[in-house]
Formats: structure tokens, C-alpha cells, sequence
């Protein structure tokens, strides 16, 4: 995929109303015009300057963890912040490089990844259990008949061994 093609999928992502719903006013007033800055500055092929914004994104970091951590989020939302958060890392890669940074981006999107991971596990895990509800509920007169021959086997083992 080319670079303008990725961008513009940042873009539209960070134009939805998911950011200004989880990060509140201060997605408005702060972040989104980090964002801006950055798109500006890869579209004209200029370098960025993370010295201005490196106090943002530590703070958009730091708040995206606690969404994360704390905050109901759907599949989709997941994605799209994992989309952000790899495009912000690829600019600290590509700019400053703060190692302190860089390690908490990562950590953003491993927590994203286990969290996809066990809401899908908790998925199967109510499947299996519904489909196991439905099979208990199922007790044709063949598995009684079954039941009482593995009994009556289980009984005469026993007083074998006595």
C-alpha cells in the first residue's frame, strides 16, 4: 500500500467522531492538531519536529492507555487506534526516535492485541457454553439406557476387586 493511500486512511480515521468520543475536549484543543502538523509535514516531504509535540504525544500516550485499559471499546475502535498508534510510531521512528516513547506505543498496541484476543476467546467461550447448555438439555432415552449399562459395568468391577 502506498504512503498516500495509509494517510489517507489515518486521516479519515482521525476526522471520526470515535477520537473527540473517547479523548473528550481535549482532542479538539490538542491532539488533532498534532495530527494535522504530522500529515502536513509527511504530504510536503518535510521533516517533523517532535520537539514541540513530544510533551502531546506523551500525554495522548498516556491517556490512550488508560482507554484502553479501562474503557469498554468494540473491535473497530481497537483497530482504529491501533492504526493511530502505528502511525505514531513509525513518526518517532522517523524523527526524534524517544526510546521512552517508542516503548510505551508498543506497549499501547500489545495490550490493543490481548484485548482483541481475549474478547474473541470470551466469544467461543460463550458459544461452546451455550452449545453445551443446549446438549444437556438433550437427554434422548438412549443415553439413560447407556448411563445405567456403565453403571451396572462400573458395579461389577467394583465387586470384582472386592
Amino acid at each position: 500500500m502506498e504512503i498516500e493511500t495509509l494517510l489517507e486512511k489515518i486521516k479519515r480515521k482521525i476526522n471520526s467522531e470515535l477520537f473527540p468520543d473517547l479523548y473528550g475536549y481535549e482532542w479538539n484543543r490538542r491532539w488533532y492538531k498534532m495530527f494535522r502538523y504530522f500529515f502536513e509535514q509527511i504530504e510536503r516531504d518535510a521533516p517533523i519536529n517532535l520537539d514541540d509535540y513530544i510533551g502531546d504525544m506523551q500525554v495522548f500516550i498516556e491517556r490512550t492507555k488508560e482507554i484502553v485499559l479501562f474503557k469498554a471499546l468494540d473491535s473497530d475502535a481497537r483497530g482504529h487506534l491501533r492504526d493511530i498508534l502505528v502511525f505514531l510510531y513509525n513518526v518517532n521512528a522517523n524523527s526524534k526516535r524517544d526510546i521512552a516513547l517508542e516503548r510505551d506505543i508498543m506497549l499501547c498496541i500489545k495490550i490493543l492485541d490481548l484485548c482483541l484476543t481475549l474478547n474473541e476467546l470470551i466469544g467461543v467461550a460463550r458459544e461452546v457454553i451455550s452449545k453445551m447448555r443446549e446438549s444437556l438439555l438433550y437427554a434422548p432415552p438412549a443415553f439413560q439406557v447407556a448411563e445405567h449399562y456403565l453403571k451396572t459395568l462400573l458395579d461389577e468391577i467394583e465387586q470384582e476387586d472386592e
